[in-house]
């Protein structure tokens, strides 16, 4: 009988160390990337303070360190424009910096957040001294 209970420890002992290896694998794998869940890409609706909303595709990839994320806006007014912002579980940063619109500089920051497959985004754009608030929706695909 002992010998039997031995072989039941010694089993259920492997079956706890496999799980707790696993539990703590998996948890690591997602504090590891918080950049993940915004990676990919969203199709929605830019709006511009004074200006009519258009249809903006934008792109997440990730960027230099596991919570930055780098945005690629493909169209909306303004054309194409890349931001740089970072994550933290399910919101998104910009902080203040200086990008291109239109061919000439514009200074954005704003915050974001992800909610299931929703992104939405509100920033200022300060560009040739006037201000324009900024929002965006968009569905991850």
């Amino acid at each position: 009988m002992k010998k039997q209970n031995n072989k039941v420890f010694a089993a259920a002992s492997g079956i706890i160390v496999v799980a707790v290896v696993l539990i703590t694998f998996a948890g690591s794998c997602s504090k590891s990337n918080p950049n993940a869940v915004f990676i990919g890409t969203y199709y929605g609706t830019q709006t511009i303070s004074g200006i009519s909303p258009s249809a903006d595709t934008m792109v997440m990839t990730a960027g230099s360190s596991s919570s930055a994320v780098i945005i690629l806006s493909r169209g909306g007014t303004g054309g194409p424009t890349t931001v740089n912002g970072t994550v933290a579980g399910t919101t998104l940063t910009v902080p203040s910096q200086t990008i291109i619109v239109n061919g000439g500089n514009a200074t954005v920051n704003g915050t974001g957040a992800l909610t299931g497959s929703t992104l939405t985004a509100n920033w200022t754009q300060v560009q040739g001294g006037v201000t324009f608030n900024v929002s965006y929706v968009g569905t991850k695909q």
